[in-house]
């Protein structure tokens, strides 16, 4: 017992120094005319998934330039390599349609629907004030078989999340069509990345991601 014990302190530990998370007042699409949420936890929304256990950290990412130009930022690269999801991806994301956060309002009155793809939990406690759908790509994790990865995830000050079996049939129900234009975004971005692959492997032709996510 004392040595599993010790094992768990020891993962704990190593989590907490190459994942630190991050405070976040405040979750936004960076303009007063654009979709705007406002994080009532103090806390930024899980974002990337540790590649062994699962787990979804809670850290920030801020919207910069890069967006403009349509290439996808160092770290976020260096946040897909770490949960092992960057190989299959990366030509993909060269390709792929991006819009800064304050590009949001412009799309939408294009004919652009907004797709939120954050977990249920977190859309509750940031709410969007403009209208959107929500779809979580990842849930909220219960069960017994997944208590240690959520003792971790409390341990850290994070939330255990799993995979949304139903996603893409969800967003089917909502868009029949394939030729729906789509804005997907979350609250760092790599969902919305992953959720986007779904979607065009799903046969959607017009889909755009939101750079950087709505966490700015």
């Amino acid at each position: 017992v004392s040595r599993k014990m010790a094992t768990l302190s020891a993962l704990i530990v190593l989590a907490s120094f190459a994942w630190p998370s991050a405070n976040s007042q405040q979750v936004h699409f960076g303009s007063p005319r654009t979709p705007t949420v406002s994080c009532t936890s103090g806390r930024s929304a899980p974002l990337a998934r540790l590649a062994t256990l699962g787990l979804h950290l809670r850290k920030a990412h801020v919207a910069s330039p890069w967006v403009a130009s349509g290439k996808i930022p160092t770290d976020m690269i260096e946040r897909l390599k770490r949960t092992n999801t960057l190989g299959p991806y990366r030509s993909w994301m060269d390709s792929m349609q991006i819009i800064a956060p304050d590009e949001v309002s412009s799309k939408i009155s294009e004919g652009y629907k907004l797709l939120d793809v954050r977990p249920t939990f977190e859309v509750e406690g940031a709410p969007l004030n403009d209208p959107s759908v929500h779809i979580p790509l990842y849930e909220k994790a219960s069960g017994d078989e997944t208590k240690v990865q959520q003792f971790l995830a409390w341990a850290q000050g994070q939330t255990f999340t799993v995979k949304n079996d139903k996603f893409v049939d969800k967003v089917k129900e909502t868009f029949p069509n394939e030729e729906d234009k789509i804005l997907v975004g979350c609250q760092g971005g790599v969902r919305s990345i992953l959720a986007m692959k779904e979607l065009e492997n799903a046969g959607y032709k017009d889909l755009v991601w939101i750079g950087g996510g709505m966490s700015v």
